[in-house]
């Protein structure tokens, strides 16, 4: 994906504009920062006024970021705070595991987990998407993320796990 750099910033007319072509902050670091957790755009807006005294007010400087932020490519775009959320969910397909001694094929379940902010990857095979292998899977997850996240967050959850999370009465509809 190629991120457009936020050049243009002091394209429309202004007063000042003349006295700050050299000041205009990069979205780009802008959008890469706000990633990071207690990171806001008004306390990178704080950094950006200490380095350039005359530079930009706080509106302005937020006009120009949502405009540049505007032209990245129409995606699902979400943003995400470091630490705050764990994607987890099974692939599609599973990958065949030779026994060495019997010569038997058996379809391994990947397991991946994916951190919202950095994309850090965590991912496991396991023999099945049942209970115990799904705990299993978050709980070395997190051990390799080295922390919890505050929401883990399921793309899908199997039937058979859903059944034992959430009594039936509640469940059935």
């Amino acid at each position: 994906m190629t991120i457009p750099v936020w050049s243009g910033c002091c394209s429309r007319p202004h007063r000042t504009c003349r006295l700050r072509l050299g000041a205009c902050p990069t979205g780009w670091l802008s959008h890469q920062e706000l990633k990071h957790k207690h990171v806001t755009l008004f306390l990178l807006w704080q950094e950006y006024r200490e380095a350039n005294p005359d530079g930009y007010q706080y509106s302005w400087f937020c006009e120009h970021y949502r405009t540049w932020q505007g032209k990245l490519d129409v995606v699902m775009r979400q943003d995400h705070r470091a630490g705050e959320k764990l994607f987890v969910d099974y692939a599609g397909q599973t990958v065949p595991v030779i026994d060495r001694v019997t010569g038997e094929i058996r379809g391994a379940q990947i397991f991946v987990a994916v951190l919202g902010a950095s994309n850090y990857t965590c991912a496991e095979a396991t023999w099945t998407q049942g209970l115990p292998d799904w705990i299993g899977s978050h709980q070395r997850a997190f051990r390799f993320m080295g922390g919890v996240p505050e929401l883990v967050v399921p793309d899908y959850v199997p039937g058979n796990i859903i059944g034992v999370m959430c009594p039936s009465p509640l469940c059935d509809g």
